[in-house]
């Protein structure tokens, strides 16, 4: 609190203020001259009676100021003092600073003055300002003199401190202290900004309270708190203030109705708003054009579409244009109604009008064209934007890029995107190369998806976490781990968080390899860190269980995932449908369908083809035949795949005659069948020996104009050789582009009638056209162990190293096998260690033909450690695997462990 005033009581403290009012009268320019010998002189009083002697010049007890030749410098001065002070200036000091500046200053001077104020007291609470300049009022014996509060309200303001503003505003009207109606209304108007309608609601009712200090609330403060009470949802308020406010008669402009109309409208009650704007002309009230735009918002919003096309065509002969934006909302809610005709007809209307849509109503525009399949139409549109005048943005490309993404025509995408750079639009998001690598992956070509990945990093663009899940479920399909683990683990060093979806696919990886171990290893950490599997997650782990066979541990999962909450579908049902046909158990299948039934689970067309594929593999048409008559009863979808399956299991069976009745089926139910169809028919035939039953369906391929491809062409290669024609199967090879398949047929035939030489020769030009692979090298390798040549077999692995090829566990096996049917068991055992060593992955039929080499040469003891290893590995040992054990105990008198394996 500033002490009170007395006379100076040393002559010195006189002449320090005469002194500092002196140099008011010398020129501006030289007071940084005088400023560094005055300034160690002073103290906060003296500047105190400085600016009193300016504000109160006829004060006995002050020195008496100059005659200043411009209003504003003493503030001037103060402000090149300040640096050099060595204490902050008094409360005082700045309200007598504040008040020394005319009336007609910009408004940043006297702002400035409190801003520096509260930027020196930061610790003093609004209240506390309040009263020490109230104070100060009173010491100074003049309660007309005017507190600056309007200049201390504003400064909060610019502060971005409405709730300080506003507690500054509510002490003065509880002191009735006058402040400017301006300022009641900047706080009001601060205050909702940030959202704080309750605050604005109490300071309203408090100046309608405080009518009796002569204070009159203009249109802009009803408005305000008009909009205030809306936003609380008090309605029956808002009308009882509008009462008020037309009965004191302070509106003549439609600026608080407006508050009203958008208030009404936000909360759903369009109707109300109607009638208040319909209102407005009996009070000679003219609707400006916030009215009709706060109204079109609200019809846009209930979806009152058709009224906001009126209310449009009224907007236009008052001579009112709507906003772009008012005309984008209208366009873009008849498109999301379907009603795409009329959006049209508003676009040309409003382009009549010469008011262009903006670009946003194109954009929706052509979203609702590209989802509704009509590109065409949505590619015209995009043409047509420049005649438009506008110039299509990013948003414009990602539509049309994202809708032939959709369609799988990438190339079309890939040059649409090029076009977008080279027309200068840089993106800025990753939505259009999202869309390219959810493309690239669904055709397999991952690593073009890969490469815009590491493209839109490069131009500092961030991805989505969906951008990484995409890939990482692309390269899991493929089996491929290491760049699914790569990407997984790049995840958080891109500022990005690990979801359900990316371990769900990295899950999905390790099961598409039979990783089964790793993948409950990556389940766990998920749930350790707190992320909860989702139904995706635990149909990826029952689908990998049943794929190996673990139909146990599959139920395990399908009865811990209902457990949790989570609802099995279709694809949940599949796999464990799947699993027990895999294993030979289509029949409980069946009874796992029933089940399900009886619990008012819906199975579509998905769980009960693969039931069907089950019956058709065993060879049990007639149950498989009742499959199919019951799909068609329930009216599910009969797609070609269903056909295929149907048909192929009937070509297995001795009597065939029911295919043609199930392929004319087919046609008559709308599809066509396919060369897939075609060729799995031929196949079939071909397998039987019946050649003349299946050249007829060549024809049908030629006839039908489909087109074959390189499993047609092998599969013609392969039932030409079996049938003894090597003539024609040469036609084939000659009249076709040579493929894999198709010299791999022709390298088969030559390996099982033993004619080496031509196998050595084929393989040989497979190399040289880039044609050989694992699978050709295998079946040569194979040819050579049954021919005895086991050291040619060996030399083919430098050859595959030299190539690049990775030897599998086929290939070692092969080689394994005839080592251990020559008797060369230790030999076995070191080409074993280096399949385990190069991190081959490992089978039971390896595991087992090596257990039986082992037992059967007495080296059983190798025999043992091996099963040790198998049922380490989280593989199941068959009866394959115990007879060779057995065989191998037996011959070494070992009784204990036969016992042992007869106990496990």
């Amino acid at each position: 609190m500033p002490p009170p005033l007395k006379p100076l009581s040393l002559p010195s403290d006189y002449e320090i203020v005469r002194r500092l009012l002196s140099l008011l009268r010398t020129p501006p320019a030289t007071w940084h001259l005088h400023i560094p010998s005055i300034a160690p002189l002073l103290s906060s009083h003296h500047l105190d009676r400085f600016l009193l002697s300016i504000t109160l010049p006829f004060s006995p007890l002050l020195p008496r100021a100059p005659s200043l030749t411009s209003p504003t410098l003493p503030f001037r001065f103060i402000t090149l003092l300040s640096p050099s002070l060595s204490f902050p200036l008094s409360p005082l000091a700045f309200s007598l600073l504040y008040f020394t500046l005319p009336t007609n200053s910009p408004r940043h001077l006297p702002l400035s003055v409190f801003q520096s104020f509260l930027s020196t007291h930061l610790n003093l609470s609004p209240s506390t300002i309040f009263n020490l300049l109230l104070k100060t009022q009173v010491h100074l014996h003049s309660p007309s003199f005017p507190l600056p509060l309007d200049g201390l309200v504003h400064a909060y303001l610019s502060f971005r401190q409405p709730d300080n503003a506003y507690h500054i505003a509510m002490l003065s009207v509880d002191h009735a202290i006058l402040l400017k109606v301006n300022t009641f209304s900047d706080v009001m108007f601060s205050l909702s900004k940030t959202r704080r309608f309750s605050l604005v609601a109490n300071l309203f009712d408090k100046l309608l309270e405080r009518g009796d200090f002569g204070f009159r609330p203009d249109e802009y403060i009803y408005a305000a708190g008009i909009r205030a009470f809306c936003e609380l949802k008090n309605f029956t308020r808002v009308r009882n203030v509008v009462c008020t406010m037309e009965e004191e008669n302070i509106s003549a402009t439609a600026a608080p109705y407006n508050a009203m109309i958008y208030g009404f409208c936000k909360h759903g009650r369009v109707k109300e708003a109607i009638e208040i704007k319909e209102g407005l002309k009996q009070k000679h009230i003219a609707p400006d054009e916030v009215t009709y735009r706060t109204l079109l918002y609200g019809l846009c919003k209930d979806g009152l579409f058709d009224e906001g096309m009126s209310l449009i065509d009224e907007m236009v002969k008052l001579g009112f244009m709507p906003w772009e934006s008012s005309c984008a909302v209208l366009i873009d809610g008849l498109r999301k109604r379907g009603q795409i005709k009329e959006a049209f007809e508003l676009v040309n209307k409003l382009g009549k009008l010469g008011l262009t849509p903006n670009i946003f109503a194109f954009n929706t525009l052509m979203d609702s064209l590209c989802k509704r399949g009509k590109f065409d139409e949505a590619e015209l549109l995009f043409q047509k934007i420049r005649g438009k005048g506008l110039a299509p943005n990013e948003v414009s490309y990602s539509i049309l890029i994202h809708a032939l993404c959709k369609i799988g025509d990438m190339e079309r995408a890939s040059k649409l995107f090029d076009e977008m750079r080279v027309e200068g639009i840089r993106a800025e998001t990753i939505y259009p190369y999202n869309s390219l690598i959810h493309g690239y992956c669904k055709e397999g070509n991952l690593n073009k998806a890969m490469d815009l990945l590491r493209e839109s990093i490069q131009n500092g663009i961030k991805p989505h976490i969906s951008t990484y899940t995409i890939l990482m479920s692309g390269f899991a399909k493929e089996g491929n781990i290491t760049v699914v683990l790569e990407l997984h683990n790049e995840i958080p060093s891109v500022g990005l968080q690990w979801n359900v979806y990316s371990f769900s696919a990295l899950i999905c990886s390790f099961c598409k390899v039979g990783k089964m171990k790793e993948a409950f290893k990556v389940f766990d950490e998920m749930i350790k860190i707190q992320i909860a599997p989702n139904e995706v997650t635990y149909n990826v782990l029952i689908e990998g269980c049943c794929l190996t066979g673990d139909t146990r541990k599959a139920f395990e999962l399908f009865d811990c995932m209902v457990e949790r909450g989570l609802k099995p579908d279709n694809y949940t049902y599949r796999a464990l449908i799947s699993g027990f046909c895999s294993i030979g158990l289509a029949p409980k299948a069946r009874e796992f369908i029933l089940d399900l039934e009886k619990n008012n689970n819906v199975l579509n067309h998905i769980s009960f083809s693969e039931l069907l594929h089950g019956f058709c593999k065993e060879g049990q048409m007639k149950e498989a035949l009742s499959v199919w008559y019951e799909m068609e009863k329930r009216g599910l979808t009969l797609d070609i795949m269903s056909f295929t399956i149907l048909i192929s299991g009937l070509l297995k069976i001795t009597d065939k005659e029911q295919v043609y009745p199930i392929v004319k089926q087919m046609v008559m139910s709308g599809l066509k069948p396919d060369v897939v169809l075609y060729t799995s028919i031929m196949c079939t035939y071909f397998n039987v020996g019946n050649i003349t039953k299946a050249l007829p369906f060549l024809g049908k391929i030629f006839a039908e104009g489909l087109i074959t491809n390189e499993i047609t062409s092998a599969v013609l290669v392969n039932g030409f050789c079996k049938a003894g024609l090597l003539e024609k199967a040469e036609w084939i090879q000659d009249n076709y582009v040579p493929n894999e398949v198709m010299c791999g047929t022709f390298l088969d035939h030559f390996v099982k009638r033993g004619q080496l030489d031509k196998a050595v020769n084929l393989h040989m030009t497979m190399i040289n056209r880039s044609l050989a692979s694992q699978f050709s090298f295998n079946m040569l390798m194979n040819g050579f162990c049954k021919a005895g040549k086991i050291q040619d077999a060996i030399d083919m692995l430098a050859c595959m190293e030299a190539m690049r090829l990775k030897p599998d566990c086929v290939t070692y096996t092969t080689i394994i096998h005839e080592l251990c049917k020559s008797g060369k068991v230790k030999r076995a055992i070191d080409l074993w260690g280096e399949m385990v060593n190069k991190g081959t992955k490992l089978d039971l039929v390896a595991y087992n033909i090596l257990i039986h080499g082992c037992s059967a040469h007495g080296e059983s003891t190798k025999a043992f450690q091996l099963y040790n290893d198998l049922i380490r590995s989280g593989l199941r040992p068959n009866l394959g695997t115990y007879r060779a054990l057995f065989h191998g105990t037996l011959l070494c008198g070992s009784y204990k462990g036969e016992r042992l394996l007869l106990d496990e």
